[in-house]
C-alpha cells in the first residue's frame, strides 16, 4: 500500500516537473512582451541596438562648402540624446549595425567608394578613427548586418546582390536574388539561413549553401508583399513587420510557419524599422516612438 502511494506521489511530482518545464519552453518560444515605450529626440532612418540598451543612428550630412559632415548619433536607453560621433567630411552613412558588445559596423561611401567602417561605441567628440574595410562589390552598398559566426558580416548591394564577407576584407560568397526589387535589410538565424527584406515583394530565404529556399517561398511568411521591416533573433524567430491586416508584427519559424503574433496597444501601426539587441531584446520604431519588447 505504501509502495503504491509512493508511486502515485512520484508520478505526480514527475508530471508537475514536466508541466513546469513545458511552461518554460512555451514561454521561451512565445511572443516577446512590451516592456517600455520611449519618445526619441529625433527621427532615425538607420539605427542599430548597441550595448547597454543604447541606440545608434546616422544623422543627415550638414550642407556646407566642400561637402557635408556626417555624424553618428547615440541615443540613451531613456530616449535622451547622447554623444555625437563625428565622421570625416563628405562621408555618406548608408547603414548601421552593432554586435551588442561594443562594436559598430557602418556601411559608408567615401571618395566614391563603398566601405565598411569598424569602430567602438565609445568613440565620441572628435572625428572617429575607424578601421576601414573595402570590398569589391559589383554595385552600390545598400546595407550591412552581422552573421552568427564571429568575424562574419553580410552586405546588400546593387539591385539584387547579397554578399557574405569576412571582417578582414575578403568576400566569401555572393548570391543574386530573384526579381528586380532591391535588398534593403537582412538577418541570419542560428543555422546560417539568411533572410532578406526587399523594397517590394516577400521576404526571401537563402540557405547556407547560397541557394534560394523554394519551400520558404510557399510559406505563410512569404505571403506578405508589403514588408516594412525584418529582424531575426538568436532562437531563429523571423520577425516580419507588414502592413496587411490588423496584426502589424509577426514571428515565424525557419519553415515560414507562424509562431506567434506580437500584439500591444502601443503597436498601433506597422513598425518602420526593427532591431535586435544582444539578449534578443526587440526594438520597433514607429516615427519617433520606440517600443522595447523582451522575450
Amino acid at each position: 500500500m505504501f509502495g503504491s502511494a509512493r508511486s502515485v506521489v512520484l508520478g505526480f511530482l514527475a508530471a508537475l516537473v514536466a508541466a513546469l518545464v513545458g511552461c518554460g519552453s512555451s514561454r521561451e518560444a512565445g511572443p516577446p512582451r512590451l516592456t517600455r515605450s520611449v519618445n526619441l529626440p529625433l527621427r532615425m532612418e538607420q539605427f542599430a541596438a548597441g550595448s547597454r540598451g543604447r541606440m545608434f543612428c546616422a544623422s543627415s550630412p550638414r550642407r556646407m562648402m566642400g561637402g557635408g559632415q556626417s555624424a553618428l548619433q547615440m541615443v540613451e536607453p531613456s530616449g535622451s540624446p547622447g554623444d555625437e560621433m563625428k565622421l570625416a567630411t563628405g562621408v555618406e552613412v548608408k547603414a548601421v549595425a552593432a554586435d551588442g558588445r561594443g562594436t559598430l559596423y557602418l556601411g559608408v561611401r567615401e571618395g566614391g567608394k563603398d566601405q565598411v567602417w569598424v569602430m567602438s561605441e565609445e568613440t565620441s567628440g572628435e572625428k572617429a578613427m575607424p578601421r576601414k574595410l573595402t570590398y569589391e562589390l559589383p554595385g552600390d552598398l545598400r546595407g550591412v548586418f552581422l552573421g552568427r559566426e564571429p568575424g562574419i558580416l553580410y552586405a546588400l548591394y546593387g539591385d539584387n546582390g547579397v554578399a557574405k564577407l569576412r571582417t578582414d576584407g575578403s568576400v566569401l560568397q555572393k548570391v543574386e536574388l530573384p526579381g528586380d526589387s532591391r535588398p534593403e535589410q537582412g538577418g541570419v538565424d542560428k543555422e546560417g539561413n539568411v533572410y532578406i527584406r526587399r523594397s517590394s515583394g516577400p521576404v526571401v530565404k537563402i540557405k547556407p549553401d547560397g541557394t534560394i529556399d523554394k519551400e520558404w517561398a510557399k510559406s505563410a511568411a512569404a505571403g506578405h508583399d508589403s514588408v516594412q521591416a525584418l529582424a531575426v533573433d538568436s532562437r531563429g524567430i523571423v520577425y516580419i513587420a507588414a502592413s496587411d491586416g490588423d496584426i502589424r508584427l509577426r514571428g515565424y519559424d525557419a519553415k515560414g510557419v507562424l509562431a506567434f503574433n506580437v500584439v500591444a496597444e502601443a503597436l498601433d501601426r506597422t513598425p518602420e524599422q526593427l532591431a535586435l539587441g544582444r539578449d534578443d531584446t526587440l526594438y520597433a520604431l514607429l516615427g519617433q516612438k520606440l517600443l522595447v519588447f523582451r522575450p
